[in-house]
């Protein structure tokens, strides 16, 4: 991904095992007994990148903009990417739905106190970012992210659970 990706996007500030830069968020959780404590981050090997990918609001800017415009990825990489696989309704790690004659393409993830929500819309110039550095119950990203994107691009909320994803 570094070289392949990141590297030539210029997404400086994305990799994995980068917690020692400056300038870096602590993550938060709510415990069993309702205490909010500072997380510590706890990625298992089969977690990265999807969980363990640490980067900025730019790089993810940079990356938005590469997917729309279909660089480094040509359209069939990412049109295999964000095609749903045979007999599901999900991709290989990116979520595709339809919706007021778009297809927003998601992706979700969280991890150590931190939970992010990517979606952007390859037809127009449509893309929702969050970033919290917050995880646990009552800290669901998929609700809100869903919100803006029907109030700010009139792309309306789908069926399903705004639970923690």
């Amino acid at each position: 991904m570094k070289r392949r990706v990141f590297g030539p996007l210029g997404m400086n500030h994305t990799g994995v095992g980068r917690i020692g830069f400056d300038n870096h968020a602590t993550g938060y959780a709510r415990s069993n007994n309702g205490k909010v404590n500072e997380a510590q981050p706890d990625i298992p090997a089969f977690g990265v990148p999807s969980g363990g990918l640490e980067t900025s609001l730019n790089d993810l800017l940079i990356l938005e903009a590469s997917l729309r415009m279909r660089t480094p990825l040509k359209l069939p990489a990412l049109t295999q990417m964000i095609t749903p696989a045979k007999g599901f309704d999900v991709t290989p790690g990116w979520f595709a739905r339809h919706a007021a004659g778009v297809t927003p393409i998601s992706k979700n993830g969280s991890a150590g106190g931190f939970s992010s929500f990517f979606s952007f819309v390859p037809e127009r110039s449509d893309a929702i970012i969050m970033l919290r550095n917050w995880q646990g119950k009552g800290a669901g990203i998929l609700g809100p992210s869903n919100s803006i994107l029907e109030a700010c691009c009139g792309i309306p909320k789908h069926g399903g659970s705004e639970a923690d994803e």
